[in-house]
C-alpha cells in the first residue's frame, strides 16, 4: 500500500485538565509537530470527503513507556462514549466510514495523569487492529515493549541527558529513539521536587522533568510568546534552554538530586557530521595553512542560502549565508588549534553591509578566510589570503591611505606610520571592532603614528582595556565619539605643538578651549565642572558616561550637539546663561534635572521637548559667583599660577564669610537666599 508522509506527534505535558484541541491535516506533504501535554485532543480533518482515503492507519508507539488511554470519536471532543484502547503501544485502522471530513477526534491521556510521550504515526493503509464501535476496550497491543523504551531510574543520585529537537529541523532530521526528552522519577506522584540549579529543566507534580521551553507565534516574520486572539499564526516554533540543571528529590525522608543535561539533538547531530570532515580532510594534513585552506573548503561545499546563518543550519539543511559559513571556519578552527575570530567585513570593498568572515593567526601572520560568496551552486568560490600586518585599509591617492580595521592579536599596538610604503594619514569608522562588544577587548595600549591626521567616528569602539591615548601633533580633524564603549579610559592626552586640539584634566578640547571633545568614560570623577572658556558641548561628548552624574556648565555655553548626554549616568545639569542650542536626542535615554537661571526670561522651558530623554525636569536655580567654579586640574597656566592662588584664597575668604552670615540668617529666620530650587519647576 501507499504510505503518505509519516507524522509525527511529540507529546509532553501541558496543565492538567487541558482540552486545548490541536487540528493535524491529513494530507500528503504536510507535517505537524508540537510539544504539547497530557489530556489533550487532536481534530483529524480531511480537504473533503472524497479526499478521505479507504483506510486510515493510526500506529502509536510510546517512548518513556507509560501507559497511554486513547479513544476515537467522529462527533465528541471529549472521546467519552467511543472505546478506550489503552496501552503503551497502539496499532489499530479506521475504516473510510468511520470518518468525516472533518469533526473526527483523538484523545489521549496518560496513566494517573502522569508525563507521557508518544509517537503517532499516521498512513493510508488497512493494517493493525479495526476500531469497531461498542467494543470492548484493548487492554494490550499486538507489540511488546523494547528496552529502549525504558527509562533507568534509581533512588540515589542519578546523572542523565535529555534532548530536544527544535520544530526547525523536524522536516529534515530525526530524534532517534534511543535520545530520551523526558525523564521520569520513579516515585511519580508520591515524592516532592524542586529545580535547585540551572534553568534548562522543569518537573512537575508526577515527578516528570523536561526541557523547559517557550512556544512562539509567528505572524509573519515576527514571533511572539502569546498568541494573539484575533489572527491565526503562520507557524509556531519550541525554543529551548539548554544546559544542566539539578532536581532535587524528597521520597519520605530520604533526599537525593538527579543532574539533568539539556542538549540540543540538532547541535549533536552537525558536530557529528563536521568531525566526519575533520578526519577525512583536515587531520590528514600537517602543515596549518594547508589546514586551513581545507576548513575554509568546507562551508564553501554549500550552496549559498541566506536563510541559514549558523554552521548547524548549515550543514543539517545543506547551505547557508556568510554568517553560517564563518561559524563553521570559526568552529573547526577551535576543534583543530587554530587561533581565529570571526571578522567584521562589512567594510570591505564590494561586501554587503552585514558580512562576515574570519580573520585567523599562523606563524604569527594574519590570514583572511572567506567562503561568503554569493553562489547558489554547490563548491562555491574560497580563498585565503595573507592581510596587510593585520590591517585593511583604502588608498586615498598620492601614495595615502586610511586604515579601517586592525585584525591582528596584539595587546600592546604601535599602528605603523606606512604600509606597503604608504603613508597612514587616516583612522576611520571602526578600526579596532570585529562586530561583537567584545572587540579589541585584549588590547592594553594603542600607539598612534606621527603621520595621522584624521580620526573618524568610533575608531576605539569598545577598545574596554586602554586607559590613556595620546592624539598625535599632526592631527587635525577628530569626529564624534572616537572613544565609544573604552569604559577604562581615564585621561586623554594631546602631544606638544598640536594647532588644533588640547587637553585639560584628561579631557579632550579644540585648542582655544571653547569647545569640549570628548570626556573620557573611566574618570572617577562623578561630577564636571566647566571651565570658564567653554561655550560648545561637541556631539556625544558624555556618551555612555557612567560614572559622571552632575555636570555644571559655564555662562557663554550656546550649544550642546547631538547625543552630547546620551545613555550616561548624568542626573543633573546646570546650566548659568541664556538658553543654548539644543540638538536633537541631545538627552538621549537619560533621567535628568536640568537647572536653569531663575529670573532669565529667555528659558521658555513649557515649549521644549525632551530631546528624547527618558524624563526630563526644568528646575529654575539662582547661580552662584563664576568664582565659585571648580577649576580643572592641569587648567591653570604657569604664567596665571599667582594669580590663581589669590582668586582660590580670596574666594575662600568670602565662602566662610558667606557661611558665617547664612548661619546668623537662619537662626533669625531660617531664610535660604543664595540658591533657589521653586515648587513650579516643569516635567516634561
Amino acid at each position: 500500500m501507499f504510505k503518505i508522509k509519516t507524522l509525527v506527534l511529540i507529546l509532553a505535558l501541558l496543565q492538567v485538565f487541558s482540552r486545548k484541541i490541536e487540528t493535524i491535516k491529513f494530507k500528503e506533504g504536510v507535517e505537524f509537530s508540537k510539544l504539547i501535554k497530557s489530556k489533550n485532543t487532536y481534530e483529524l480533518s480531511f480537504d473533503s470527503y472524497s479526499s478521505i482515503p479507504a483506510n486510515v492507519h493510526l500506529k502509536l508507539s510510546s517512548l518513556n513507556n507509560i501507559n497511554q488511554k486513547v479513544s476515537f470519536s467522529s462527533h465528541d471532543p471529549e472521546c467519552i462514549y467511543d472505546p478506550i484502547i489503552q496501552s503503551s503501544k497502539l496499532d489499530l485502522y479506521l475504516e473510510k466510514n468511520q470518518l468525516s471530513a472533518s469533526k473526527n477526534y483523538i484523545c489521549v491521556s496518560c496513566e494517573n495523569d502522569l508525563n507521557c510521550e508518544v509517537n503517532i504515526n499516521l498512513s493510508q493503509e488497512k493494517s493493525g487492529i479495526k476500531l469497531e464501535e461498542n467494543e470492548e476496550p484493548i487492554l494490550k497491543s499486538n507489540y511488546e515493549e523494547s528496552d529502549d523504551d525504558i527509562i533507568l531510574q534509581a533512588k540515589a543520585d542519578v546523572t542523565t541527558t535529555i534532548y530536544t529537537l527544535s520544530d526547525d529541523y523536524n522536516s529534515v532530521i530525526t530524534l532517534p529513539s534511543s535520545k530520551k526528552k523526558l525523564y521520569q522519577i520513579a516515585e511519580g506522584s508520591s515524592g516532592t521536587y524542586r529545580v535547585t540549579s540551572g534553568k534548562s529543566v522543569e518537573v512537575n507534580k508526577f515527578g516528570t522533568i523536561y526541557p523547559k521551553n517557550t512556544t512562539f507565534y509567528w505572524y509573519g516574520n515576527i514571533g511572539f510568546s502569546s498568541p494573539d486572539p484575533n489572527k491565526t499564526p503562520t507557524r509556531i516554533t519550541t525554543s529551548f534552554e539548554y544546559g544542566t540543571s539539578t532536581v532535587s528529590v524528597t521520597s519520605g525522608t530520604e533526599t537525593y538530586k538527579i543532574t539533568v543535561a539539556v542538549k540540543n539533538y540538532a547541535q549533536e547531530y552537525a558536530e557529528k557530521k563536521i568531525a566526519e570532515y575533520i578526519n577525512k580532510n583536515v587531520t590528514v594534513k600537517t602543515d596549518k595553512l594547508e589546514k586551513l585552506k581545507a576548513i575554509t573548503a568546507y562551508p564553501a561545499s554549500f550552496p549559498y542560502n541566506y536563510r541559514y546563518q549558523s554552521y548547524v543550519d548549515m550543514v543539517i539543511f545543506g547551505g547557508g549565508d556568510c554568517w553560517a559559513s564563518s561559524n563553521l571556519i570559526q568552529y573547526i578552527n577551535e576543534k583543530v588549534g587554530i587561533k581565529s575570530h570571526i571578522r567584521y567585513a562589512a567594510n570591505d570593498g564590494g561586501a554587503g553591509s552585514g558580512h562576515r568572515n574570519v580573520a585567523a593567526l599562523i606563524n604569527n601572520k594574519i590570514y583572511i578566510c572567506e567562503a561568503g560568496y554569493g553562489y547558489e551552486s554547490p563548491n562555491r568560490p574560497y580563498n585565503v589570503h595573507e592581510q596587510n600586518t593585520g590591517y585593511s585599509y583604502n588608498s586615498l591617492g598620492n601614495k595615502q591611505i586610511s586604515i579601517y580595521q586592525y585584525d591582528g592579536y596584539d595587546e600592546v599596538i604601535t599602528v605603523p606610520s606606512k604600509i606597503n610604503n604608504l603613508t597612514v594619514v587616516k583612522m576611520e569608522k571602526v578600526v579596532f571592532y570585529t562586530g561583537t562588544m567584545y572587540s579589541g577587548i585584549d588590547i592594553k595600549k594603542i600607539t598612534l603614528p606621527s603621520t595621522l591626521k584624521t580620526i573618524g567616528n568610533a575608531v576605539f569602539k569598545y577598545v574596554k582595556n586602554i586607559t590613556n591615548i595620546t592624539i598625535p601633533k599632526s592631527v587635525t580633524y577628530i569626529s564624534p565619539y572616537p572613544f565609544l564603549g573604552c569604559t577604562n579610559l581615564t585621561k586623554i592626552i594631546v602631544a606638544t605643538g598640536n594647532a588644533n586640539y588640547s587637553a585639560s584634566g584628561g579631557i579632550l578640547y579644540n585648542k582655544d578651549k571653547t569647545e569640549i571633545i570628548a570626556y573620557p568614560a573611566g574618570k572617577p570623577q562623578i561630577a564636571y565642572y566647566g571651565i570658564s572658556t567653554l561655550k560648545r558641548v561637541y556631539n556625544h561628548t558624555f556618551y555612555e558616561v557612567k560614572n559622571l552624574h552632575t555636570v555644571k556648565l559655564p555662562k557663554d555655553v550656546n550649544y550642546i550637539g547631538e547625543g552630547a548626554f546620551g545613555e550616561s549616568g548624568i542626573t543633573e545639569i546646570y546650566f548659568s546663561g541664556d538658553p543654548p542650542e539644543f540638538v536633537h536626542h541631545c538627552f538621549h535615554k537619560i533621567n535628568v534635572t536640568v537647572y536653569y537661571p531663575k529670573g532669565n526670561t529667555k528659558w521658555k522651558v513649557d515649549t521644549y521637548d525632551t530631546f528624547s530623554a527618558t524624563a526630563v525636569r526644568w528646575v529654575k536655580w539662582t547661580p552662584t559667583s563664576s568664582l565659585s567654579l571648580k577649576i580643572e586640574d592641569n587648567s591653570i597656566e604657569k604664567s596665571n599660577s599667582n594669580l590663581y592662588l589669590w582668586t582660590l584664597g580670596f574666594s575662600l575668604l568670602i565662602l566662610l564669610s558667606i557661611v558665617a552670615l547664612f548661619t546668623i540668617k537662619r537662626n533669625k529666620n531660617r531664610d535660604i537666599v543664595d540658591m533657589e530650587f521653586p515648587s513650579d519647576g516643569l516635567i516634561v
